[in-house]
Parts: C-alpha cells; structure tokens; sequence
C-alpha cells in the first residue's frame, strides 16, 4: 500500500526503490479503520475509505474478478483525495513499454481535485518534471526505466492524514526486454534486509529455532534477487555495479 495509515512518503520511497529493482508493483491503497477503540481528544483515525485505490477496467463490467484482474495489471490509482492521470506514448499506468535508447516518449499527467496543488512525474532519478494542474514533457530514453505521477497537497485538518497523496502506478519501458536495474536502490535493499535480520536475531522470539531459519532464507532467497539486479546493472553498463544514472 502506497497510502496506509501509516508513513505515506515512507512508503513511496520504498515503492521507488522496488520499482527500481525492476518490480512490476501495483500502487494501492488501504485506510484500515481505528474508530472503534479511539480515546482521548485528537483524531486517531481516518474515515473509511480515505485511501483507495481506483483501478481501470477497460470495457469489462463492474465485478469482483475484473477489478481484481486490473489491480494485477497495474491500471491503478492510489490516493487519499486527488484525482490523477497518467499517459505515457498513448499507454496508462501498468503498460510495459519495449523502446530503443535515444528514442523519445511524450508523457502527459494531470492531477484535479482537493489536494492536487503540486504535481510531479517520476522516475528512477527522482522528478522528470513538475507543476500544478497538468503536464506534459518529452522524456528521452537512455535506459530501462518507469514513468509515473505523484500529486500532493494540504491534507483535511479534520481528520488523521495532514498531507494529500495520490500515486499511479508505473508505465514500464523496457529496452531490448530489459527492465530497469538501478545498482543504487539494490545495494539500499540488501542493506535493509542485512538490518532486519540483525534485528530479528537481537530482539525476536520465535517458539521454536527453525522459525527464524525460515524467515532467513527467506531473507536469502530476497538477497539472491537483488544480487541479480547488481549483475543485471554491472552487464548493462560494463561497471563494476554501477547503473549509469543511478547515483545521481
């Protein structure tokens, strides 16, 4: 979940650092509601429905399966108030884009509503662009990379979130079906999975010894595909790990 009743930037630069990795994630949301066991004067919950996730379903019918079949392609909106759109080349968000280097992409966002007063497009190097209301940007392509639109703005003072949000999922744009590998975000990854295990092996209670053996190679079996993405990075540009943007 991109917007939670938790840490939404958090959130979005874990998401950016997926993303970066090559994962192919749907931006969503959930409000998780607290109402029923609120004490004392401050807000200590948002309505329901507060973030949501809004997924396009083409020309199907409203129903259970085509709403679930659209947030797995990645059609989605996450946001606590504004309203956002994103087209890359003629494709929304969840497209998978195949392009050459040195080939150009016009994208076009817009953001309306409560709580769009900046709005941004983003990528693997941070903000392609910004504004307020619309843009509309010509983006070269140098390398595999994703394409997404961020609104922001003043939250509702009545209720728990301060900020408003609102996140589309990724257009994707491969190059000769490579995804983005960006040596950066992988090395911030390995590093966070290094600390959560420390973590768990300093303060975790576990029953029985073989449960956290488990959560370790499960943790292993992360650092194996984020090894890859290091690879992935150092094939792509004959550095030692090294994306060619990545440390800007």
């Amino acid at each position: 979940d991109v917007i939670s009743p938790f840490d939404h930037e958090g959130a979005v630069f874990l998401y950016h650092r997926l993303l970066s990795c090559g994962l192919r994630l749907a931006a969503t949301a959930g409000t998780d509601v607290f109402l029923s066991f609120a004490h004392g004067p401050d807000v200590a919950s948002n309505p329901p429905g507060w973030g949501r996730v809004y997924a396009g379903l083409g020309d199907r019918p409203l129903s259970v399966t085509a709403f679930q079949d659209a947030i797995r392609a990645g059609r989605t909106l996450a946001t606590n108030g504004p309203w956002l759109t994103l087209d890359v080349a003629g494709h929304g968000p969840g497209t998978v884009l195949d392009r050459a280097v040195g080939d150009r992409l016009t994208v076009r966002a817009r953001a309306a509503g409560a709580g769009a007063e900046r709005l941004a497009l983003v990528g693997p190097d941070g903000e392609l662009a910004g504004g307020a209301g619309g843009l509309a940007v010509e983006v070269t392509v140098d390398g595999p990379l994703w394409i997404a639109a961020v609104a922001r703005g003043e939250g509702d003072p009545r209720v728990l979130d301060h900020t408003s949000l609102a996140h589309t999922t990724p257009v994707y744009v491969d190059v000769a079906g490579r995804r983005v590998a960006r040596a950066r975000d992988a090395r911030w990854c390995l590093d966070l999975l290094d600390r959560l295990e420390g973590f768990t092996a300093e303060h975790g209670r576990f029953a029985h010894a073989h449960q956290h053996r488990d959560l370790v190679a499960v943790l292993d079996e992360a650092r194996a595909y984020y090894r890859g993405v290091l690879a992935a990075s150092s094939a792509s540009t004959g550095s030692p790990g090294d994306s060619r943007r990545s440390d800007r």
